[in-house]
């Protein structure tokens, strides 16, 4: 049986950034605005999966992951790579 290569590092998430969105609006949003600001809004978030996170059902990882060795019984913190 050939043995294949697995990696153990996990490779965080891409996250598009705001600066990437795919529409400019140049007037400050408030309230005679806001419908339009949203139709354009919520597709590109859902679209991105990331509409969740904006309306609360997808909560956010924690920053930090606690890593315990059972032999040794030590514990260590590490960067969550989920978290970006």
């Amino acid at each position: 049986m050939a043995s294949s290569s697995s990696s153990n590092s996990t490779t965080p998430p891409t996250v598009p950034t705001l600066s990437n969105l795919p529409f400019t609006m140049t007037i400050k949003l408030h309230s005679s605005n806001y419908p339009v600001w949203k139709a354009q809004a919520v597709p590109y978030f859902r679209g991105h999966d990331l509409y969740g996170y904006l309306d609360g059902t997808i909560s956010i990882p924690s920053k930090e992951l606690n890593i315990s060795d059972s032999t040794t019984g030590t514990s260590q913190t590490i960067p969550n790579p989920l978290y970006h």
